[in-house]
């Protein structure tokens, strides 16, 4: 009777000196906000650790809704955590290939010289422009 008690009580030791797991969260200790000449309705905020979050405050007129991005740079991908409850995307950049869903999205990637990152548009009917 008292080898088992001996032997529950050391079982008891083991599993009470188990060491927790903790997850790793980034933390958003030093960020900077980038100042927005010319646009309103988003805020960009550079983090001390290389990862930008962008908020989309006005989607559309009247919007009641608020979006955020985390924009994480490849080389930093495995070595952080993200709450996705967070964040509407995480978004790894930088971007290699980009779908549109309006025609008047073409004209501004002709003008940044990254059409050839479109890989998908849900109907050629109505895109006037000759790149493409």
């Amino acid at each position: 009777m008292l080898k088992r008690l001996l032997f529950i009580s050391y079982l008891l030791l083991l599993c009470g000196c188990k060491q927790e797991k903790k997850e790793t969260i980034v933390n958003k200790t030093n960020t900077r906000s980038t100042l927005i000449k010319y646009a309103n309705g988003f805020s960009i905020q550079n983090q001390s650790n290389g990862i930008t979050i962008i908020r989309v405050l006005k989607p559309w007129a009247n919007a009641k809704t608020t979006y955020t991005y985390a924009l994480v740079p490849k080389e930093l991908q495995a070595s952080v955590t993200l709450n996705k409850n967070e964040y509407d995307a995480i978004i790894s950049t930088p971007v290699e290939h980009i779908v549109v869903t309006s025609t008047t999205h073409i004209p501004a990637l002709e003008e940044l010289g990254v059409l050839n990152q479109l890989i998908g548009f849900p109907d050629t009917k109505y895109i006037s422009s000759t790149a493409t």
